[in-house]
């Protein structure tokens, strides 16, 4: 029975299922050793639709499918996933044609030694048997015609045929009554010295078949009526529509109207069109269209005299253009009319132009000047004082000594004004100190007044932002040829040997000795950040600043790993602000401080120094306290978004609920949740495609109650902590 194939593919295929027990899906018994959760899927009973005419067609097949979990939750979760996957499913899987999956009913059973759970399910398949085949009897194989029992084939010869004796009631041999060989001896053809490329046409007046030219039959065809009820051999007969072509020109007329194409060099198409009143009708050529000698020059319309030409595209204009640089004429009705839109036009009647009418030319010459002169050259070059470059219009003698002098001072009065132009010192301004400061020294606003003072900078040791980023390479990573191994409760230096970024010149990084330097006395932010691979369980890895080798720096980072081969469970993270002298450098040790023995190793790791801008301010109020989480409230399946960051969420529901921890996410790098399963539903983390969730345990929480930590430690790198269903 085919239907358990189709069962196969339908659940491996739905992802709600697959999530939960990969590829764990057995027909009948589980592989040996199976871990939950798995699925395995009986056959129960099979109940045929058989008709009088054959076999059935469409089989109902019962099956029972049992998910198996080690708790009760996800067990029921799973069953509401392969619920889920199969109710009312229909269509056609690896070959399997399903009319359609209805659900029946499901039970739950328990296993001890281990304790699991299983629910149990029961589904009807109906099953399409399209390709049924009805067995017909053995075909008949190597007989002969003359076997039949009606059929008599004794004494045949070459070149007869069976006919049939009603007399007898048999088919017996007999002479053809023969037949024509050729065309031509139908009595209907008539074939007289037929050439390549003839065919026949019906001639209708003597009723035969006759060979006609194939090109004049075609051409015959294209000269039809429009009715198709008459036909041309001529082309004489102009007064009905017709194409004439020839090998240099071609014609596509009715009667007078039509268009003539020329192929000549250059070429000419002309458009005629009947003129007159009725039986007293012209042909009018109206416009042509000629080819140019030269080939980049475009083709010329020439609309004949007489004809009405005009273009109006959709706004309503009217677009009139001249050949080449050509003059063009513009005719107005003589009624009225206009060459502009309306509102350009003044709504007051002109009825001359400096006193002409008609078509007015005009020059500078038709026009008194009275006192608006115009400007000429000549005139310029007359004027003396412009020549001199001493012209000064509409201002008095003095105001025009000050600007040849240049020593006019426009809306600026007395003294004050000639004191501030001529300072020399950025000392002569009002609110600048007139003591100069000492070199290296910034102007700043002197507290509790708007005076500005000289003050020393400080902050990084200069004006710039310095930066500096050391990763641990490769090779002394966990798994590198290197690779460095912590395992020791004396602190280790961590080799930084792979400088990642640097920014300004004030700090530097030695691969060397794996350390940064800073090259002035200021305040640094200094973070150190490293994850461990453990080969054993309960190993405490410890993570501790120094400067110069000797001296703890305030903070110290510690992590703690569970299970043995575990990585990423920890996050042994230190940041702070401190003052650094000129040439002061930074390391950073790290060692267990677990009882365990084993090794310990890191798989990421770096150490980033940055200058602050500035020197440290004054000690600021006790801020408040911090506040607790906000309580969000969930109530089914959710992908996080940064609406969930630093927030309690309580995933209330009596389904299972799917949180769902999306690829590329937009919040915070180091963004954390906490999750807790209020409801009786399951909840599960899913990790979308391309997410990491690092974890000891299963990403299920453990039962109604459960709190679930969830971290992000990089872009899509989670580790999830908490109360977990065992692995």
């Amino acid at each position: 029975m085919n239907a358990g194939i189709a069962a196969y593919v339908i659940l491996t295929q739905n992802t709600d299922v697959t999530d939960i027990v990969g590829v764990n899906i057995f027909p009948e018994v589980a592989e040996q050793e199976t871990a939950t959760p798995f699925i395995v899927y009986q056959l129960l009973s099979v109940a045929p639709e058989d008709t009088h005419d054959g076999p059935s067609t469409l089989d109902e097949v019962r099956f029972e499918f049992l998910c198996y979990a080690d708790s009760y939750a996800l067990a029921a979760d799973l069953g509401s996933k392969v619920r889920g996957a199969l109710d009312r499913v229909s269509g056609t899987y690896n070959g399997v044609n399903v009319e359609s999956i209805q659900f029946n009913d499901v039970d739950i059973d328990t296993i001890d030694a281990p304790r699991r759970f299983a629910q149990v399910l029961t589904f009807t398949f109906r099953i399409k048997r399209d390709d049924v085949e009805i067995a017909q009897g053995t075909p008949v194989t190597g007989a002969k015609l003359g076997d039949l029992y009606d059929v008599d084939t004794t004494s045949v010869t070459n070149g007869q045929v069976i006919a049939y004796d009603a007399a007898a009631q048999e088919w017996q041999p007999a002479d053809g009554t023969g037949g024509v060989t050729e065309l031509g001896q139908l009595d209907d053809v008539d074939i007289i010295a037929p050439e390549q490329g003839d065919v026949l046409s019906y001639n209708a007046g003597v009723q035969e078949w006759m060979v006609n030219g194939g090109l004049q039959e075609l051409l015959t065809r294209f000269k039809a009526s429009g009715t198709g009820a008459q036909m041309y051999d001529t082309l004489n007969d102009t007064t009905k529509g017709y194409i004439d072509i020839l090998a240099n020109s071609a014609k596509m007329k009715v009667n007078l109207s039509g268009l003539t194409v020329t192929e000549a060099s250059p070429g000419v198409m002309s458009f005629s069109v009947a003129a007159g009143t009725s039986g007293n009708e012209v042909e009018f050529e109206a416009m042509t269209i000629e080819g140019s000698d030269a080939v980049s020059t475009v083709a010329d319309i020439n609309f004949k005299q007489g004809a009405l030409t005009y273009w109006e595209n959709a706004t309503g204009k009217i677009w009139l253009r001249a050949p080449n640089a050509g003059n063009i004429t513009v005719l107005l009705p003589s009624s009225g009319g206009t060459l502009a839109l309306t509102a350009d036009i003044p709504n007051v009647p002109v009825d001359s132009v400096n006193g002409q009418t008609g078509v007015v030319v005009l020059d500078t010459g038709d026009i008194d000047e009275n006192g608006n002169l115009y400007f000429t050259d000549a005139r310029v070059a007359a004027n003396a004082a412009v020549a001199a470059n001493t012209a000064k219009v509409g201002i008095t003698p003095s105001q025009a000594a000050e600007i040849t002098a240049n020593t006019a001072k426009v809306s600026y009065t007395d003294v004050a004004v000639d004191a501030r132009i001529a300072a020399a010192d950025i000392g002569d301004l009002a609110d600048i100190p007139s003591a100069m400061g000492t070199t290296g020294q910034v102007l700043a606003v002197n507290t509790g007044a708007t005076a500005l003072e000289y003050v020393d900078q400080s902050g990084g040791g200069g004006t710039s932002f310095d930066y500096a980023r050391a990763i641990m390479g490769s090779d002394v990573l966990q798994g590198g040829a290197s690779q460095q191994n912590f395992d020791s409760a004396t602190a280790q230096k961590v080799k930084f040997n792979t400088s990642a970024d640097t920014e300004g010149t004030n700090i530097t990084i030695d691969t060397t000795n794996n350390r940064i330097t800073v090259g002035a006395t200021g305040y640094y932010q200094i973070t150190s950040n490293l994850t461990f691979f453990s080969a054993i369980a309960r190993t405490t890895p410890a993570a501790t600043l120094k400067v110069n080798g000797t001296t703890n720096l305030l903070g110290e980072g510690y992590g703690y790993i569970r299970a043995a081969t575990g990585q990423d469970e920890n996050n042994n993270l230190i940041t702070c602000i401190v003052e650094l002298q000129a040439n002061d450098y930074v390391e950073v040790f790290v060692g267990d401080t677990s009882t365990a023995s084993g090794a310990l190793y890191a798989t990421q790791a770096f150490l980033e120094i940055s200058s602050t801008g500035g020197a440290a301010g004054a000690t600021g109020a006790q801020g408040p306290s911090g506040t607790t989480y906000d309580v969000v409230t969930l109530t089914g399946s959710t992908t996080l978004s940064s609406a969930h960051t630093t927030k309690y969420l309580v995933v209330n529901s009596s389904s299972s609920v799917d949180i769902t921890v999306p690829a590329s996410a937009a919040y915070d790098t180091h963004a954390e949740f906490v999750i807790e399963q209020r409801g009786t539903g399951g909840v599960t983390i899913v990790a979308a495609s391309g997410v990491t969730i690092n974890t000891s345990e299963t990403l299920v929480a453990a039962g109604q109650y459960a709190v679930m930590g969830l971290k992000r430690t990089a872009s899509n790198v989670y580790t999830l902590t908490g109360e977990r269903i065992a692995s």
